[in-house]
């Protein structure tokens, strides 16, 4: 009979824990989420980065250390200058 009591005790405990994560929902972004955080996360309202690689030795290099910056307030698009040497 004194085993019945901690046993009831941990289905309860349980029953609080399950009943508990139940009420954290995940749910995907809606199109009114990505308007209300897109300002927030730009330096400025409609701004975008661009990949800034300057002297790598390669292309690889370029693509696997290259910072996304900002670009600059009124900044339309990516300006891109790929230097070659004889080997491509």
């Amino acid at each position: 009979m004194m085993e019945a009591r901690p046993t009831a005790a941990r289905i309860l405990i349980l029953m609080i824990i399950f009943s508990r994560l139940k009420t954290v929902r995940s749910r995907d972004f809606t199109i009114k989420d990505i308007i209300h955080l897109h300002p927030s996360t730009t330096p400025h309202p409609g701004g975008f980065k661009c990949f800034t690689c300057q002297d790598a030795a390669d292309n690889y290099e370029c693509n696997r250390w290259a910072p996304d910056i900002y670009c600059p307030n009124d900044t339309r698009y990516c300006y891109t200058l790929h230097m070659m040497d004889h080997s491509g």
